[in-house]
């Protein structure tokens, strides 16, 4: 009970701070961006529990990490692990989240089957544990059930780090990197967030198992609650799927 109530105050908050379809005028591609910084701000607060982005916190890498998600990744492992916090962290994530409990091999996110990957999915909720692999399939599942199917997970090696990126639209013509694992969400990939990123060719790689998953489970699996209030807030009146028409 604490715990939605506790929601339900990030929520009121986040609503006073980003803005919504109906404040100074309607703006289709501004709302857009709004709304999926919303998600982002959404996943971000749900997963504060992550080894990567502990490990980048408490090295201070702010060319990776805003300040605000470097300290919810500090305070938050702190008051769960008060002690040893980086090893027990590294021991949630091998002995319980990446871990196959019919086997009890480890496994990536990048390598489970469709239930594996639910399986995964579902744990990682549970704790509020994810690093950027999980997060990105969380970005994704609730782009998809609002109807925005123009976007891929990639897998950066030249970074290790996983992120999501729109299709380019009219709206964004380059395109857009989502990354509520680093706290920036919503960010149009123009030459300096490729730059940035590394995101090169050579670089990259499809996230495909993710991709898979989501055709057959992301309506399923979506947040009913973060769905509801993204519609209400940012597409009032306009069904289910209002990012379907974007194109």
């Amino acid at each position: 009970m604490r715990s939605i109530k506790t929601l339900m105050v990030f929520l009121f908050c986040l609503f006073a701070t980003i803005g919504n379809a109906g404040s100074g005028g309607f703006d289709q591609k501004e709302n857009f961006r709004n709304a999926i910084n919303f998600l982002s701000k959404l996943v971000a607060y749900k997963y504060q529990l992550s080894t990567t982005g502990y490990q980048a916190a408490m090295i201070k890498d702010t060319s990776k990490l805003t300040p605000e998600r470097a300290q919810q990744y500090k305070a938050k492992a702190k008051a769960t692990f008060p002690n040893e916090t980086l090893k027990n962290m590294a021991l949630l994530q091998s002995t319980y989240i990446n871990k196959i409990p019919e086997t009890g091999q480890l496994s990536d996110p990048h390598h489970m089957n469709g239930e594996k990957l639910t399986s995964c999915l579902n744990r990682c909720r549970e704790k509020g544990f994810a690093n950027c692999e999980m997060q990105s399939l969380e970005i994704a599942i609730h782009l998809y059930a609002l109807g925005f199917k123009k976007f891929k997970i990639w897998s950066n090696k030249a970074i290790s780090h996983n992120y999501v990126v729109l299709d380019s639209s009219t709206f964004f013509p380059r395109g857009a990197i989502v990354d509520s694992h680093l706290g920036y969400g919503f960010r149009e990939l123009d030459m300096k967030m490729i730059t940035t990123y590394k995101h090169f060719e050579k670089n990259i790689m499809v996230v495909q198992n993710m991709m898979d998953w989501l055709d057959k489970n992301a309506n399923t699996y979506a947040n009913k609650l973060w769905l509801s209030v993204i519609l209400e807030k940012f597409y009032p009146g306009k069904g289910p799927t209002p990012l379907a028409t974007i194109r």
